[in-house]
């Protein structure tokens, strides 16, 4: 047991490491929470179906947020004298919306993204039943579902590429 003349000494050792202790958890806990946040992101943004059909309607609930009005506001007006009243008219800059290719219905846009990952897995070779081939093409498949949802341009190459596909295959 420690002496009196330590006691006071070591309670405060333990209130800092106690102190240190709850930072650290706060930290992790605020850490897997932003974490979770870019993983349900990353699942909307790929449409993986859900094994639970509750989660299936609990992302479907997931509204997109809308950009608010920015005014802009100018920064220095040019040779204006003190008491000459200005005129102030703020200009509201319309967003425009980020994605216009996928629908907004709910339905409609699952419907959507699931063709267009069907279309990439058709042109693409079968997938590998060897378990770390498997996540390798899940990421490419993923990857280049996000790259046709976010640019045109890439997903009218991809419906050119699977008319060819489709073509071609049926001359066979």
């Amino acid at each position: 047991m420690a002496s009196d003349e330590f006691r006071p000494a070591l309670m405060v050792i333990a209130a800092i490491v106690l102190f240190l202790v709850i930072l650290l958890i706060v930290y992790l806990l605020l850490r897997k929470k932003r974490k979770r946040a870019s993983v349900a992101d990353v699942a909307l943004a790929a449409d993986v179906t859900p094994a639970n059909p509750s989660q299936a309607s609990r992302r479907e609930t997931v509204a997109e947020t809308a950009n608010p009005v920015r005014r802009e506001v100018p920064a220095d007006p040019p040779n204006v004298q003190a008491n000459t009243p200005q005129a102030y008219s703020p200009r509201a800059s319309v967003a425009k919306p980020s994605r216009p290719l996928i629908p907004q219905d709910s339905v409609l846009r699952r419907h959507f993204i699931s063709h267009v990952r069907y279309m990439i897995e058709t042109i693409t070779f079968p997938r590998p039943t060897d378990s770390v081939l498997r996540r390798h093409y899940d990421q490419l498949i993923a990857s280049e579902l996000e790259a046709c949802l976010n640019d045109e341009a890439h997903l009218e190459r991809l419906i050119s590429r699977y008319e060819e596909h489709r073509r071609k295959n049926a001359k066979n």
